[in-house]
């Protein structure tokens, strides 16, 4: 294990990612398949001599029972293309649930626990240890507990907006 701090951004789809790693990011948020991690990889700069990380997005596959047919295929393209080293985390956006027409919160909850569980059965090592954390952006202020809790373990680091405080003004 070596020590890791991820400098992550959205990368711009028509620019070339090396132009990130040139300053200094060493990790793109929101990939989507093994290309976008094979293009991660390829990101080098002196700064990121092997590349750039990236953390595959499982937003999609929280949307709907159906999406999680894909997951195991997309974990199999990047396994048989060798990126399982350039796969850092797993990344969930959780306020694209707010952008669906979702008919209740239960299904939303339901749906998202269903997806992680997912993560956690497909993505092991030889030994049955799960290999990489699940990371959940909640954007509501003092939320983002609920997901990482005594009782609930929908993922591994919970991170909000920086700022967002109930008395502050917009």
């Amino acid at each position: 294990w070596e020590p890791f701090f991820p400098l992550c951004l959205y990368g711009a789809s028509e620019r070339d990612w090396a132009f990130y790693s040139e300053q200094g990011f060493n990790c793109i948020m929101g990939t989507n398949d093994a290309s976008y991690l094979e293009r991660a990889k390829n990101a080098t700069s002196a700064f990121n001599p092997d590349g750039m990380l990236g953390m595959l997005d499982i937003t999609f596959w929280t949307l709907g029972d159906s999406a999680l047919s894909v997951l195991s295929d997309r974990l199999a393209a990047i396994h048989s293309k060798g990126l399982d080293s350039s796969l850092f985390m797993y990344f969930w956006n959780n306020e694209a649930w707010f952008d669906c027409n979702m008919t209740n919160d239960v299904d939303q909850w339901a749906m998202g626990l269903n997806a992680t569980d997912k993560v956690k059965e497909l993505d092991l090592d030889a030994d049955g240890n799960r290999r990489r954390p699940i990371y959940l952006y909640q954007g509501g202020y003092g939320i983002a507990r609920m997901y990482r809790n005594d009782n609930v373990h929908m993922a591994d680091v919970v991170g909000t907006y920086a700022g967002n405080f109930p008395d502050e003004e917009y």
